[in-house]
């Protein structure tokens, strides 16, 4: 009876949930960063035996040599423009890590309920961000104080690799739940009205890119070409297809909301996302550019960091101009051995596919957004590439 009670209430089990659970959860966005560290620290105390310092020990590296700059700047302001900014980026990469170590350790029953428990949060998140954004369309796209516990932008930016990942899952697997197909259309929705059309875009990309690789299963060259074959007809036909959309946006029967989406997704594909800020994204990321020409190899010292030095809206500007070219060089390197790690240990092709998606929506948000976030890292690195753990509830 022991023993069965123990298997039934895991407390190292529950903790792993309820991380999860903070991390993808919109009620708990007003404390999340805060908690999630906290339960983090736990996390790593109660499973210590399951995180190989081999797998880790490049990225622990790189988030204590800048830790350590950070300090050494003693620039401890805690805003957008502040280097705390950028430091959580490690510290976010850092807990990715780890907490793949952590899962991939789990049986299949637990990898189970930890997945059930993402998409479950996802549901509420969803649903309460439909709710509020129906009453207020504006509202996940500018978040005003009194929305704060709906969907934040790092959860948003997450939906077109769950979207990508839930859908791989239905075509490869040939089988959905309830809940998947609540996930599922919540998120296409959540997509839709957020007023966020780079979301959008890389919602219909990552859909597309699935369709792909579905038609041309179990053979890597072909998907391989397919690829890109796909990213070369949006290169080279990007002025062709805006002007269809843009055509298409002035069709009367369409709501002046749908009308807007469609031309600013025209205009996002004839040469980047026009938005209402006072300082385009173009702009944000010569920042960073012109800072990582003046600091070409070891990047801009933290003492330097701030608004004018760097973009903080696009990620691989950021590491380029904090970090340099040594600096960027080393994180892309942890990350490919990452990758390959994650990759040897993929057992079917549904994972392979959904979590290549995965990876190539979280490339190409870096060039757009930030993307080294828990939330986007988490969906990348560890929830895409075993999604189909989810189907052993039927054993």
């Amino acid at each position: 009876m022991q023993v069965k009670l123990e298997k039934i209430i895991d407390v190292k089990i529950i903790l792993l949930g309820i991380y999860f659970v903070i991390t993808y959860c919109s009620v708990f966005n007003l404390i999340r960063t805060e908690l999630q560290l906290l339960i983090f620290t736990l996390l790593v105390i109660v499973y210590l035996d399951k995180v190989k310092l081999r797998s880790i020990i490049g990225v622990l590296l790189l988030t204590g040599v800048n830790i350590l700059g950070f300090i050494f700047a003693q620039n401890f302001n805690f805003g957008f423009w502040d280097p705390i900014n950028f430091v959580m980026k490690y510290i976010a990469l850092f807990q990715v890590f780890v907490l793949y170590d952590i899962f991939m350790s789990l049986e299949k029953e637990n990898k189970t309920l930890i997945l059930k428990l993402v998409l479950f949060s996802f549901i509420i998140t969803n649903l309460v961000s439909i709710y509020y954004n129906l009453g207020d369309p504006y509202a996940i796209r500018y978040r005003p104080a009194n929305y704060m516990f709906i969907i934040n932008f790092n959860q948003y930016y997450s939906l077109p690799m769950l979207i990508s990942t839930i859908l791989a899952n239905i075509l490869f697997e040939k089988r959905i739940t309830l809940l998947t197909l609540i996930t599922f259309i919540s998120s296409i929705i959540v997509l839709i009205i957020g007023n966020l059309v780079t979301g959008l875009v890389l919602g219909v990309l990552s859909s597309f890119l699935v369709f792909i690789f579905w038609i041309s299963k179990s053979n890597r060259f072909k998907q391989v070409v397919a690829v890109v074959f796909t990213f070369l007809m949006v290169l080279f036909l990007r002025s062709p297809i805006a002007n269809l959309i843009r055509n298409i946006s002035t069709l009367k029967f369409l709501s002046p909301m749908v009308s807007a989406k469609l031309l600013v997704a025209a205009l996002f594909l004839e040469g980047g996302e026009i938005s209402s800020t006072l300082i385009t994204r173009n702009e944000l990321s010569n920042y960073a550019m012109e800072s990582f020409k003046a600091n070409p190899l070891f990047g801009l010292p933290y003492t330097e960091y701030r608004f004018g030095t760097i973009s903080s809206h696009a990620d691989w500007y950021d590491f380029l101009a904090v970090n340099g070219l040594i600096g960027l060089g080393s994180l892309v390197i942890v990350i490919i051995d990452f990758i390959i790690r994650i990759i040897h240990k993929m057992k079917t092709e549904t994972d392979f596919v959904s979590f290549l998606i995965s990876l190539i929506i979280f490339i190409v948000l870096g060039f757009l957004n930030p993307n080294f976030s828990v939330e986007t890292l988490l969906m990348t690195f560890v929830v895409s590439s075993n999604m189909s753990s989810i189907k052993c509830e039927d054993n």
